[in-house]
């Protein structure tokens, strides 16, 4: 567990809560306990008097503004570093004052257990859809940022949050037999005009099939109006597999492991998201790890 492994590495350096560190046995910039206490009042000085995080920072002049999107996917990125932040410098998520945007990010949670952006006047600067949207990657992340408070605080309330938003997850995946294999695969499907790519319209889903550049005439959209999929498919889609997977393996969902690795096959499918980048002459561009997409997103995958 990535908690137990962080206080491991803390002991052995001399680095806990308690730890007295001196420049015998440690230089001070390995003091990562007190480095986490800069982090958690770094983060928490990024959220509105709500908890909400803003991402779009400007030096010059000062500024401090929300992103609609980057909150859909790397809010809940926040709550889990807060988490093991907290745990690295022995202050609790009271006492940082992180417990507000923790509450606000549990706020966000539906009925049904996703992770929602919420479309009204309380977030003016969402104009990404016209309701409640929820980005599929954000869940991934939602998924990461609630195991690691949990294992922080122990409480069983998140493990019922957990339970919900993986049973979420469950139902919405869109499952498919692969011509070739005989084998199910899994995917979540992007409806334009309902938030980010890969994001799933509280009403449910409007598309069910995965648009491709031959489909945009068909259906008077341009190509521009759809994802690149080399980089949606590894990242957003791809980014639900890890969480799922530690999911299962620390509350034995066997359901969620076998959806994980439905993702798993779909991703991985070399029209999915491995197609070779010929740009580079002279060299075999799937011999060197060189596909078309976001390199992030692509390692993301693999991770």
């Amino acid at each position: 567990m990535t908690c137990v492994f962080v206080v491991g590495v803390l002991l052995s350096l001399g680095c806990g809560p308690t730890a007295e560190v001196t420049g015998e046995n440690i230089p001070d910039t390995l003091n990562l306990a007190k480095h986490a206490t800069f982090a958690l009042n770094a983060l928490n000085g990024t959220t509105d008097e709500r908890g909400e995080f803003m991402f779009k920072c400007s030096i010059v002049p000062p500024s401090l503004k929300h992103d609609a999107f980057s909150f859909s996917a790397c809010g809940p990125k926040y709550i889990e570093a807060m988490a093991m932040n907290s745990l690295m410098s022995g202050i609790d998520l009271d006492a940082s004052g992180s417990r507000r945007p923790v509450n606000y990010l549990i706020s966000c949670l539906g009925d049904d257990g996703l992770f929602y952006c919420k479309i009204g006047p309380d977030r003016p600067w969402d104009t990404a859809s016209p309701e409640d949207w929820a980005n599929i990657y954000g869940q991934g992340r939602m998924l990461r940022a609630m195991l690691a408070v949990y294992q922080l605080e122990d409480d069983s309330l998140w493990v019922t949050r957990m339970e919900k938003l993986v049973a979420k997850l469950k139902e919405i995946a869109i499952r498919k037999t692969d011509s070739a294999t005989g084998e199910t695969y899994a995917y979540y499907p992007t409806t334009p005009g309902y938030g980010d790519i890969f994001s799933y319209p509280k009403s449910g889903w409007k598309i069910t099939e995965l648009q491709t550049k031959a489909d945009a005439s068909n259906i008077g959209k341009s190509i521009a109006d759809f994802p690149d999929h080399t980089f949606g498919i590894p990242l957003y889609l791809g980014g639900v597999v890890e969480p799922l997977t530690r999911y299962a393996t620390m509350f034995d969902d066997r359901e969620a492991l076998e959806l994980a690795g439905q993702l798993v096959r779909f991703v991985m499918k070399k029209e999915s998201s491995w197609m070779p980048d010929g740009h580079a002459q002279g060299v075999i561009p799937e011999q060197n790890g060189q596909f078309y997409g976001h390199f992030h997103g692509h390692t993301l995958a693999l991770r």
